[in-house]
């Protein structure tokens, strides 16, 4: 059963898309909702229930979060605020898509929107109009995951008009807000039509701040699409899509089973004090017996029971911790972790400080990560890059920017945590030393000159030949 603060489609949103003409794709909504539960760390298999002296008691497995963690490695891998780079077939334009992007934080909405695409295994970015005063319109992206994606038509080349179903607050009140960004026939351009509901009965409602229809000027699609580069085997004739731990629930099982356990251990062998019955409260049962007051499993005051005599009326009991053995079981499980969701198994450990391992780590010995994050990149990359020509297409139209038509938009991930710089310097210093390579190749690979430019600074006689 989802939480409250969980999101579910109502149907009153249901039955709007359904008078649109579409039939919303929601085949893969209850595998998303186990999705999200690991992903939250909120699936009952993480709720059980334990017995002391005849009382039960509601425990809760402690967890380290592993879906999640896995979530977010990798979306901190493959965006970058600071390496991520964007461009654009003019300079002037991508000065201006640059800005864009640095005062809208596209790069750290799009990381966000990944980390949760990779959890549920689907996410998106699409387009949000602000008309100001001044007649300009703030143009920026907001992201979506699963729960809230709903595509209305799609082929294998992509999604081509799709619904976004969030809850929001209007005029003070809760409201079910729904977007279809659809392309109209009679403009040619992409339209976001926005429908409110009220959040208490699912009736309709209107508020002047909000256009219904609003043309973007845009002739592809306001949206992106993000998903992980792994096949869903889940469901047939979807463009959703898998969730990278769908396949290690058994794993990531492990992980938080090793590290309840651990836990568990340490409280295990708290020293605990053994006390006589005699100096515990009593209360009266049902039938009117004087019974000890039940104590919780969290107390380190036990009662003993007093069948021998004994001259303590305490004894203290301190046993030793078994930190070594269980390490190596959660190291264990953290391996097969990130083997089964594209780290490779040397990924996770639990004797390493938290964060990524260095690029060297990862080029020495972690194949598996650079061929993934490879094939991740290379599913993302055309999401990116076609919303961002939309972006320019929007801001042509609405703000008047210097945009020409058909102005592509370039993305380029930082790969520095795949190519180790440092080791490649050192290298090619080296064989420029042993005159393998020329000078200027190394200037201009490592210090963004031209040809021409790290030819000169180097003495390369040829230069002045390239100059004229």
């Amino acid at each position: 059963m989802a939480a409250e603060n969980e999101h579910n489609v109502p149907e009153c949103v249901r039955n709007a898309i359904r008078a649109r003409g579409y039939e919303p794709d929601e085949v893969m909504q209850p595998t998303i909702a186990d999705w999200w539960a690991w992903y939250t760390a909120k699936a009952p298999w993480y709720d059980k229930t334990e017995t002391v002296n005849g009382h039960r008691f509601k425990v809760r497995r402690n967890t380290l979060h592993p879906a999640r963690r896995v979530c977010r490695e990798w979306a901190s891998a493959i965006l970058d605020d600071d390496g991520t780079k964007v461009a654009t077939d003019a300079d002037a334009v991508t000065d201006l898509l640059e800005d864009w992007v640095a005062e809208t934080r596209f790069i750290p909405t799009a990381q966000r929107a990944l980390e949760r695409a990779f959890g549920v295994g689907t996410g998106a970015l699409a387009l949000w109009f602000d008309m100001q005063a001044d007649g300009t319109c703030d143009v920026r992206a907001r992201r979506y995951d699963a729960r809230t994606i709903l595509p209305l038509t799609w082929d294998d080349d992509g999604v081509t008009e799709c619904a976004f179903a969030t809850d929001a607050y209007v005029d003070g009140r809760k409201v079910h807000q729904l977007q279809v960004h659809a392309l109209s026939e009679e403009t040619g351009t992409y339209h976001v039509e926005t429908d409110l509901f009220d959040a208490k009965d699912g009736t309709p409602i209107l508020s002047e701040g909000i256009l219904e229809d609003f043309d973007t000027g845009a002739d592809v699609p306001t949206f992106a699409i993000l998903r992980p580069a792994l096949d869903n085997v889940h469901a047939e004739g979807t463009y959703m899509g898998q969730s990278v731990f769908a396949d290690a629930i058994d794993a990531i099982k492990g992980v938080d089973n090793a590290f309840d356990s651990m836990q568990r251990e340490i409280d295990a062998t708290k020293v605990k004090v053994f006390m006589s019955a005699d100096l515990f409260d009593l209360q009266k049962d049902e039938g009117g017996k004087a019974m000890p007051v039940p104590m919780s499993p969290e107390n380190t005051v036990i009662m003993k029971l007093d069948t021998v005599a004994s001259e303590s009326m305490y004894e203290v009991f301190s046993p030793a911790i078994r930190t070594q053995a269980l390490a190596e079981a959660l190291n264990v499980a953290l391996s097969e972790l990130g083997d089964l969701t594209g780290f490779g198994q040397d990924y996770f450990r639990y004797d390493r400080s938290g964060g990524l391992r260095t690029a060297t780590e990862v080029s020495a010995d972690n194949s598996a990560f650079m061929r993934n994050i490879r094939k991740h990149e290379n599913e993302l990359r055309p999401q990116l890059e076609a919303l961002l020509a939309c972006v320019l297409q929007c801001q042509r139209a609405l703000n008047a920017w210097p945009v020409q038509q058909g102005c592509a938009a370039h993305v380029d991930f930082d790969d520095s945590i795949i190519q180790d710089t440092a080791s490649e310097k050192a290298q090619m210093l080296a064989e420029v030393s042993a005159g393998v390579v020329p000078r200027w190749m190394y200037l201009e690979r490592f210090y963004a000159m031209t040809e021409e430019e790290a030819r000169e600074l180097a003495g390369d006689p040829e230069a002045i030949d390239l100059g004229a």
